[in-house]
């Protein structure tokens, strides 16, 4: 089953705010991050892991990459020692904010272990909405 836009969400405000806070401090006038700065580059990952998905299937296929769980909207891919959104978000990520790439990969961490409820140590793990394009059929096949 994939899930609509609609249906899913990644994360809710207050987990978005933690992450935040955690890399850009606190709401304030230093800050430079908002929920919705965090919000735009969970879409653009979220796309631009389906722009290339084919090459998740072969790391995935090839052991490089690992499914550690599934559920009907989602699943969470574990890529080991690597980070791959912090790394994403620094190279490709269209706005010029610093704090972005670790707080989303920081987000995404978070959410792995809550929604497993296991600590994964200095592993890197993504969350994946399950859409047309982004779905496990050719592992499960």
């Amino acid at each position: 089953m994939v899930a609509s836009i609609s249906e899913f969400q990644l994360a809710d405000n207050d987990q978005i705010e933690r992450a935040i806070e955690i890399h850009d401090g606190p709401v304030g006038e230093y800050r430079t991050t908002t929920i919705g700065d965090v919000k735009n580059a969970l879409n653009w990952l979220q796309r631009s892991v389906e722009a290339v998905w084919n090459a998740w299937i072969d790391n995935i296929k090839s052991d490089l990459y690992h499914v550690i769980d599934e559920t009907n909207s989602a699943m969470i891919i574990s890529t080991g020692e690597y980070d791959v959104i912090r790394n994403s978000l620094r190279n490709s990520y269209p706005k010029d904010n610093k704090r972005i790439p670790h707080i989303v990969s920081e987000l995404h961490d978070e959410l792995a272990q809550e929604r497993t409820d296991r600590d994964f140590g200095y592993y890197y793990h993504i969350v994946i909405e399950k859409t047309e394009k982004a779905s496990l059929d050719e592992i499960t096949d």
